[in-house]
């Protein structure tokens, strides 16, 4: 995050955007792009798929850059990482 912080937001102030009142900004980037998400000094790190990373990671960004939570959470959304389908008979009675 001290990367970022060239915006003249403080460090305190991104990582409240980014962990969110009462941890729901993380917990719906974690949701959302199906990913975890790990906040800690001043790194935020992601593990997950290359594409629900890749969101997760933009979507930090955004906050940062000052976008408001509900168009962040509406970026996320658009963006979802694809579910892998299941192969074969899997789920089904022999």
């Amino acid at each position: 995050m001290k990367d970022l912080t060239s915006s003249g937001m403080s460090l305190d102030k991104i990582k409240g955007r980014v962990i969110g009142e009462g941890g729901r900004t993380k917990r719906l980037i974690k949701e959302l792009a199906s990913v975890s998400v790990s906040v800690h000094k001043d790194n935020v790190s992601f593990i997950g798929g290359p594409e629900g990373v890749e969101a997760a990671k933009r979507a930090v960004q955004m906050l940062v850059n000052g976008k408001p939570h509900g168009r962040v959470y509406r970026y996320l959304e658009q963006n979802q990482p694809k579910k892998e389908k299941m192969i074969g008979n899997a789920g089904k009675n022999s």
